[in-house]
C-alpha cells in the first residue's frame, strides 16, 4: 500500500487534477486516496460500492471481517480515519447512505445508483427457450439462496404437469460456493427437479446475458443483503427482461427493484413467486411502477458531473 500511495502522490503532482475519486471495494483504494489527497491538497470524493466497516449480518459470518477480531478492529479504524476527510461520500443505495449519515453526521453523503451502458447489452431475443425459461446469472454466496425458486418451480410443475416435458427449465450460470453447492443439489433431488434445473458453470458475460435474453423470467437473489444491490439487476431491467428480486421487502435490493420496475418478492413468499412464474408463463408482465428511473450511464453522468464540480 505504501508503494501505491507514493505512486498516487506522484500521479497527482504530474496531472494536477481538481478532484480525486476513489472507488471500492477494494476499500484500500480509499485509504490511499485519502493520504495522497491530504498531502497534495486536492479535493477527494469516496465512492463506496459496498459497505466497508459494516454493518454486516449473519450471512457474512464466514468472511474475514466476521471471523477475525483484528480484521474488524483494523477495518473499522481505517474507515474512521479516511471517510471524514472526503469532501463527498457516494453510496449506491439510499439505505447505505442513511447508515453512513448516522455514522458520520458531519459528512456530505450522496446517493447515486448503479447503472448500465445500454449499447453493450443484447436485446431480448426472438428465439426464446421453450416452455418457462427461468435464469439466474451470477455467483451464489453470502446467504443467497436458490431454495425458494426451487420450491416455487416444483409448485408450478405440479400445477402444469405438461410443463415437465415442454422445455421448462431453471438455468443457473455462475459459481456456486461450497458448502451451498451440495445443499442446493440435495434440494433439487428432494423436489424431483433433476431434469428441470441446469447448472452451466461460469460463462463469459456475453453468453450469460444471452441466456437472460432467451428466458421468460430472470431471478436476482439478494437475501440477507440489506444495504446492497446485485449489479445484475440493472442489466436485466435495461434488457427489458421480466425480472424478480428475492429480498426482504425493506432492503435496498427490494427498494431498487421497485424503483426500476422489477418485482420484489420476500424470500419466504413462495406463493408470490409462483404467481410471478405464472404471469411469465402466460406472457404477462408484472404490474410495476411506470416511472422512468435513472438507469443509463448517460443519465447518471449528469448527476456525477455535478458532484465533481467545485463547491
Amino acid at each position: 500500500m505504501v508503494r501505491t500511495t507514493w505512486g498516487t502522490i506522484r500521479l497527482i503532482a504530474r496531472v494536477r487534477p481538481s478532484v480525486v475519486v476513489s472507488s471500492g471495494p477494494p476499500h484500500s483504494a480509499h485509504v490511499i486516496a485519502c493520504i495522497a489527497s491530504r498531502m497534495m491538497g486536492v479535493r477527494w470524493i469516496a465512492d463506496l460500492r459496498d459497505p466497508w466497516a459494516g454493518p454486516f449480518n449473519d450471512a457474512w459470518g464466514e468472511t474475514m471481517y466476521s471471523l477475525s477480531g483484528i480484521s474488524r478492529w483494523l477495518t473499522t479504524r481505517l474507515e474512521r480515519f479516511a471517510l471524514p476527510s472526503a469532501s463527498t461520500i457516494i453510496c449506491n443505495t439510499r439505505e447505505f447512505a442513511a447508515v453512513l449519515k448516522e455514522r458520520y453526521p458531519g459528512s456530505i453523503i450522496q446517493f447515486v445508483p448503479n447503472g448500465v451502458d445500454r449499447a453493450m447489452l443484447p436485446r431480448i431475443t426472438d428465439a426464446p427457450f421453450p416452455g418457462l425459461g427461468i435464469v439466474h446469472v451470477g455467483t451464489i454466496y453470502g446467504g443467497r439462496d436458490l431454495g425458494p425458486v426451487l420450491v416455487a418451480l416444483r409448485a408450478f410443475l405440479d400445477r402444469h404437469p405438461g410443463a415437465t416435458h415442454d422445455g421448462t427449465r431453471l438455468r443457473v450460470a455462475g459459481h456456486v460456493d461450497d458448502p451451498y453447492a451440495s445443499v442446493v443439489r440435495r434440494q433439487i433431488a428432494e423436489l424431483k427437479l433433476d431434469q428441470q434445473v441446469e447448472f452451466l458453470g461460469i460463462l463469459p458475460r456475453s453468453e450469460a446475458l444471452q441466456l437472460v435474453g432467451r428466458s421468460r423470467l430472470a431471478v436476482v437473489l439478494a437475501q440477507h443483503q440489506d444495504l446492497q444491490v446485485p449489479a445484475k439487476l440493472y442489466e436485466m431491467v435495461a434488457m427489458e427482461a421480466q425480472t424478480v428480486v428475492l429480498a426482504a421487502l425493506d432492503s435496498a435490493a427490494a427498494s431498487e427493484a421497485r424503483r426500476l420496475g422489477a418485482s420484489a418478492i420476500d424470500p419466504d413468499d413462495t406463493t408470490g413467486l409462483l404467481e410471478v412464474m405464472e404471469r411469465a408463463f402466460e406472457g404477462k408482465r408484472a404490474e410495476t411502477s411506470t416511472t422512468v428511473a435513472e438507469l443509463d450511464y448517460q443519465q447518471l453522468a449528469v448527476r456525477v458531473g455535478t458532484l465533481l464540480e467545485p463547491s
